[in-house]
């Protein structure tokens, strides 16, 4: 896996890229004038058990043993996390962050109708967003490694994009090249230091204490994904239906 931090220079890549996919994920950062690359786990050797050989987890312990360096990272600090087996940059920093910009703004716009605001605890303070969105993951057009049928592929919110963005058949292909992209893909996230150490510690709780260290990564970060989207729903379903009508399973 590889990791981009914008603020301060750091760029790292998973240490087990073979040489010519590397030099490409590398040579294209500098040369579109990106950080200097920081490689996390560089020159380690896995030999778990698992199918991996545990390369998965170590992908997530590394990020977030670097993200909880308070010497080199700083918690404002925007952090790109991408996978350097098969990234090759083609557009500059400039660009990345103002789509980053862009897009976060139109989220937490949908947040705000969606989800409303809230009361602080303090006495006296002005209600705040309810739900705030600052990290951006990559989407993929199926739901993998996760099953079609898992909750974590059949609560996802549906894609932004037209819904007619490949034409007639979209949504229509059975190899999925028309579908549109939705699914959370862990090869690619941006989002401040201090949020991806959160989602990053929490991952890799899941997988230390609750029996997931023989799933890939965007399993784990999948699940997460679902736990955070079925809060969402029950919190909207409370607003709109009276506790003494709701089934209290359903929350």
């Amino acid at each position: 896996m590889a990791i981009i931090f914008l603020r301060p220079s750091l760029l790292s890549a998973r240490s087990q890229l073979p040489p010519p996919s590397r030099t490409m994920f590398v040579l294209s950062a500098l040369f579109l004038d990106y950080p200097p690359p920081t490689l996390i786990n560089y020159g380690k050797a896995f030999t778990a058990a698992s199918w991996d050989k545990g390369t998965h987890v170590a992908k997530i312990r590394g990020v977030r043993d670097y993200l909880s360096d308070g010497q080199r990272v700083r918690e404002h600090d925007l952090v790109l996390v991408v996978d350097g087996y098969d990234i090759w940059f083609q557009l500059p920093p400039a660009v990345l962050l103002h789509n980053y910009q862009t897009t976060l703004r139109a989220a937490n716009d949908r947040l705000l109708r969606k989800y409303g605001t809230a009361t602080r605890s303090a006495a006296n303070q002005p209600r705040i967003q309810r739900y705030t969105q600052s990290v951006i993951w990559g989407a993929d057009k199926i739901c993998w490694p996760n099953s079609a049928q898992d909750p974590a592929c059949a609560s996802v919110p549906s894609s932004t994009l037209p819904f007619n963005v490949y034409g007639k058949n979209t949504d229509k292909d059975d190899e999925s090249f028309l579908n549109t992209p939705k699914y959370l893909n862990s090869g690619a996230v941006l989002g401040t230091a201090a949020s991806l150490l959160r989602i990053y510690t929490e991952a890799f709780d899941r997988v230390e204490n609750h029996g997931l260290d023989g799933y890939g990564d965007q399993y784990v970060f999948a699940a997460l994904f679902e736990d955070l989207r079925v809060r969402q729903i029950a919190r909207r379903i409370r607003r709109f239906f009276p506790p003494n009508v709701m089934n209290s399973a359903w929350v």
